[in-house]
C-alpha cells in the first residue's frame, strides 16, 4: 500500500490591533500526514514556545487579550509531520500604541 506524505506548507495570518484589544494570530498547515503545530514568540536571543489556545484541523490559534506594546514582535508558526523536519514562517506582530502627551517642567533658577 502507497500512502502520500506531502512536507507542511505553512501560512500565517493577524490583524494589528490596538492597545487594550483582542489580537489573534493564526497558522494553518496543509500536510500529510496532519502535522504537529508550534507558535514560538522572539524573546531577545531565542524563541520561547506560546501556550496553545485552539487547535484544529491542521491550524493553530494564539489569542491574546487586553494587547500592550510588549506584545508586539516576532512571532514564528513551525510545523512539523514526520517528514521533512520543521518548516517554519515568521510575521511582526504589530500593536498600535496610544500616544501620550509629553510636559516639560522648565524651572527659572532662583536666588537665594
Amino acid at each position: 500500500m502507497y500512502v502520500a506524505l506531502d512536507p507542511p506548507e505553512v501560512a500565517i495570518a493577524a490583524s494589528n490591533v490596538d492597545e487594550t484589544q483582542s489580537g489573534l494570530i493564526n497558522c494553518s498547515v496543509s500536510s500529510k500526514p496532519e502535522s504537529n503545530i508550534t507558535w514560538y514568540r522572539r524573546m531577545s536571543q531565542r524563541w520561547e514556545a506560546l501556550p496553545v489556545t485552539v487547535r484544529g484541523n491542521n491550524s493553530l490559534s494564539y489569542n491574546m487579550v487586553n494587547v500592550s506594546r510588549e506584545d508586539a514582535g516576532t512571532y514564528r508558526c513551525t510545523a512539523n509531520n514526520g517528514y521533512e523536519g520543521d518548516i517554519s514562517r515568521e510575521m511582526e506582530f504589530v500593536v498600535r500604541c496610544k500616544t501620550y502627551n509629553s510636559y516639560f517642567l522648565i524651572a527659572t533658577p532662583t536666588r537665594l
